[in-house]
């Protein structure tokens, strides 16, 4: 069964396919496999045996096991990124490659 996620709060919207996971009602998501979703102006997508997990109510989250970021004409492949959306922080862990373009 694959999750299907859309979440909205006053400062973060969040939308996930994956290919399985567990969601709670504005408590969290955990999403495994492939996983497809935005947050806010970033598109993610990662790679087969990645873990995604989010926690409402403190706005901190983590993905494991490869995932790309894109957010306009910008890329970030990282293996794990550490997130706080209340705090508007991302923090890209081992083996990080960035495409910046200024355009």
């Amino acid at each position: 069964d694959r999750l299907k996620v859309h979440y909205k709060s006053m400062d973060t919207i969040v939308d996930i396919i994956a290919d399985q996971g567990e969601y709670s009602l504005d408590r969290f998501i955990k999403a495994y496999g492939n996983i497809h979703g935005t947050m806010n102006d970033m598109i993610f997508d990662t790679e087969a045996y990645s873990i995604f997990e989010y926690d409402y109510k403190d706005g901190k989250g983590n993905i494991q096991n490869g995932i790309t970021v894109q957010q306009g004409n910008n890329q970030i492949y990282s293996l794990n990124v550490a997130f706080d959306t209340n705090n508007n922080f991302i923090e890209f862990r081992d083996n990080v490659t960035v495409d910046y373009s200024s355009k």
